[in-house]
């Protein structure tokens, strides 16, 4: 590799092979190219709940850049895997693990914004240790899935309360056969004083 001051060079390759038979065949290549100043990278790392790591890889893109690395709500996949072409190779390397190993869910880990989401920022760095680094964390245990919905309690008049209810309920068959086996309720807390006054009297 042959660099000059202004950061271009070229890259060269001998090759010397064989065509045909005893043909030879051989000759060089020389690739120029020019640093780009304004690029940063991002290490990935995935690895198993027990520690052990199961593939790496660093990623580029512009400098101060960031990259959203979050976990969707389905645990497996990129919450946004076709912003970027890094996002699309990351989320089909989680799949093909996940699929390889017969994992169930993923976890990520690493750096935030200043918002505290999860958006890694394209650095550059001496060593590749110095790099900002994603780290995701594979398991075979399925991750619990919450659900939401509303709850209306009427009187006998079939007039509407608001009740304060804040806990976890079995969910009913129908919806356990669906695979769903938890799932947090919540509504809303405010009462009135006329609601608290009907509340007592049910």
């Amino acid at each position: 590799m042959n660099k000059d001051g202004d950061g271009k060079g070229t890259l060269t390759v001998y090759y010397n092979d064989k065509l045909l038979g005893n043909t030879p065949y051989n000759g060089v290549i020389v690739q120029p190219y020019t640093l780009d100043d304004t690029v940063g990278n991002i290490n990935v790392i995935y690895k198993d709940e027990g520690g052990t790591v199961l593939g790496s890889s660093t990623i580029s893109g512009t400098e101060n850049d960031l990259w959203n690395y979050a976990i969707g709500s389905d645990g497996l996949t990129l919450a946004d895997p076709d912003t970027s072409d890094n996002s699309k190779d990351v989320n089909n390397t989680l799949q093909q693990l996940e699929a390889t190993n017969g994992y169930k869910s993923v976890t990520a880990d690493g750096p935030k914004d200043s918002s505290g989401q999860q958006n890694a920022k394209y650095s550059v760095a001496d060593t590749a240790a110095g790099l900002p680094t994603v780290t995701y964390t594979f398991s075979k245990t399925t991750p619990v899935q919450n659900i939401s919905f509303n709850v209306k309690y009427v009187d006998s008049d079939n007039k509407p309360l608001t009740i304060n209810v804040r806990r976890k309920k079995r969910l009913p068959i129908s919806l356990r056969r669906l695979g769903i086996t938890r799932f947090q309720l919540s509504v809303d807390t405010r009462l009135t004083t006329l609601q608290r006054a009907a509340q007592r009297q049910l």
